[in-house]
């Protein structure tokens, strides 16, 4: 089984367990100015009555885009606070940040997932399980925001009615950008997902999405007025 997970990817923290059952989660567990999010909401299923649930206090978030959006960058950056990371992901790895909302303490376990095609078998397993999707993409490389809506197809085919997706437009200190805000938001705004712009090479507003993502589940979950301490 071991050389199994070597030849799927799974690095940083996967199992054996992560393989079975239904969902590899059952055992798995600065800036200026910064763009905010939409304020559509960014749940899929609004109409839903039931509560999320959110498991051994464990809010689970799955990164997907194409290949060099800087999935990782912007992980890393908001939970170990470091920047630029060029290594390229192989299958999927597991990253935790630990968060306070009042006197309450949850784990915040990220999926980081490769963007390459010969990737996805993996990272469709991890779908259902997660609480909200994060869809990535490069505001300098048109082709990865035409991908979003790839992205976002998957989410629909294998995630649960009541999961939370939030675009993040990432590498904003780039001057030669192709995708402007205007367009990013507009498409966002009319299928009801939350917008986030982020450059994680200097961290600009790198936290603030990443917090209103965890906090929009929190929201899902019947938090009331959750707050973030810091």
């Amino acid at each position: 089984m071991k050389g199994l997970f070597r030849k799927l990817g799974l690095t940083s923290g996967g199992s054996e367990a992560d393989l079975e059952g239904e969902s590899p989660y059952d055992n798995v567990i600065t800036s200026t100015a910064p763009l905010t999010s939409t304020t559509n909401g960014a749940q899929m299923a609004k109409t839903q009555k039931e509560l999320v649930q959110i498991d051994n206090d464990t809010i689970k978030v799955l990164i997907v885009g194409d290949s060099g959006t800087g999935k990782t960058s912007l992980i890393k950056n908001y939970t170990t606070g470091k920047k630029n990371v060029t290594r390229p992901t192989v299958g999927v790895e597991f990253i935790q940040r630990n968060i306070e909302v009042g006197e309450k303490s949850y784990k915040c376990q990220f999926v980081d997932s490769a963007g390459q095609d010969i990737f996805q078998s993996i990272t469709q397993k991890f779908y259902h399980g997660s609480h909200a999707v994060v869809i990535v993409y490069d505001v300098t490389k048109p082709d990865t925001w035409h991908n979003v809506r790839k992205w976002l197809k998957n989410v629909q085919e294998h995630g649960s009615e009541s999961v939370i997706v939030n675009v993040i437009g990432n590498k904003i200190d780039i001057q030669a950008r192709h995708i402007t805000t205007e367009e990013a938001k507009e498409y966002c705004d009319k299928v009801d997902l939350g917008y986030f712009e982020c450059s994680a090479e200097v961290g600009t507003n790198v936290e603030n999405t990443f917090d209103e993502t965890v906090v929009h589940v929190l929201k899902a979950a019947g938090v009331k007025n959750p707050i973030i301490e810091k």
